[in-house]
């Protein structure tokens, strides 16, 4: 892949117009503080983001759809509270 060298003062006037270049003309840009390469523009890829892990968090998402004890989340969180409050006695009086 080619890069287009870019220093941080030309990045700052011109970033409307480079970010415009990398969404539209898929150009990459590496941009550089005083020579040395700080960061890299290029464009975004849906599907890279989406790893083995994610998906699986993805589809774990539903696996308490089912309990009935956890119908009414409201209920259940105060449910909760309320044991783990009895657990360590009354803090407050």
């Amino acid at each position: 892949m080619d890069y287009t060298n870019v220093s941080i003062k030309d990045t700052r006037d011109n970033l409307a117009d480079i970010i415009d270049r990398v969404a539209v003309a898929g150009e990459s840009f590496l941009v550089t503080k005083f020579g040395k390469v700080k960061a890299l523009i290029s464009p975004f890829n849906l599907n890279l983001g989406v790893n083995k892990k994610a998906k699986i968090l993805k589809d774990s998402f539903g696996i308490w759809k089912n309990r009935r004890d956890m119908a009414d989340s409201n209920a259940w969180v105060n449910k909760l509270r309320q044991s783990s409050s009895r657990r360590y006695g009354k803090i407050f009086d």
